[in-house]
C-alpha cells in the first residue's frame, strides 16, 4: 500500500489492491454419485414419468410397462389400437455406442 499527500497534507492510502478483494480459490466442485444400476434407473426414474406420460395422453388406456434382462417392455392401447415397443440395453447401461 502506497501513501500520498493531498492538497492538504493529509496522508492518503492508495487503496488499488484493496479494492478488489482477493480472488477466492474456486469451491471443488462435489464429485457426481455413480449412477444408478440400470434396472434401479428403469424402476425409480424412467418408467414412472413415462407411465405418466403416456397415461396423460387422450384415448391412452391399459399402460403396461416392464424392465428384466436390460429390456425395457411396453403396451398400451390407444384409440382401441393395441401398440406394443422395446427398448433393449445390451451392457446394461445408458451409455453405449452410438451406431447411426
Amino acid at each position: 500500500v502506497s501513501e500520498t499527500k493531498d492538497a492538504g497534507g493529509d496522508k492518503k492510502e492508495a487503496a488499488a489492491a484493496e479494492a478488489k478483494p482477493a480472488a477466492k480459490p474456486a469451491a471443488a466442485k462435489p464429485k457426481k454419485a455413480p449412477p444408478k444400476p440400470l434396472p434401479e434407473m428403469m424402476e425409480e426414474e424412467i418408467i414412472p414419468p413415462l407411465k405418466t406420460a403416456l397415461e396423460a395422453e387422450e384415448d391412452v388406456s391399459q399402460v403396461v410397462l416392464t424392465f428384466q434382462n436390460n429390456t425395457l417392455e411396453g403396451s398400451f392401447v390407444k384409440e382401441d389400437i393395441p401398440y406394443y415397443f422395446w427398448a433393449f440395453f445390451p451392457q446394461g447401461d445408458l451409455t453405449g455406442t452410438n451406431l447411426l
